[in-house]
């Protein structure tokens, strides 16, 4: 660091998110291992449900980015006005409830 000099700002998607939740972080874990394969209905309603549970602590950039990354990554889109998801190959599952979180 040279004193009086312009900091150079970090771009997001070249540090990891230190302010990311241990459910967010175990998300954005398992998708970016998961990239390639097609995953089984239980773990992506297990994907889901962190995401759930990660809106339901109020951590929205979180939030967003784990819907993005399951959108772009995995071809999960999430109807939320529905209250279901929807993969890329037709299958479809319910969107959790929050009282129904554990």
């Amino acid at each position: 660091m040279i004193p009086g000099a312009p900091q150079e700002k970090p771009m997001p998607s070249q540090s990891p998110n230190m302010n990311r939740s241990v459910e967010a972080q175990e998300a954005v874990n398992f998708i970016s291992q998961s990239q390639g394969r097609m995953l089984s209905d239980q773990e992506i309603e297990w994907l889901v449900g962190m995401r759930e549970r990660v809106r339901q602590n109020k951590d929205f950039s979180s939030s967003d980015e784990l819907r993005n990354l399951m959108r772009n990554a995995l071809g999960i889109e999430l109807l939320e006005k529905e209250k279901r998801w929807q993969a890329s190959d037709g299958r479809q599952g319910v969107i959790p409830l929050w009282t129904s979180l554990a």
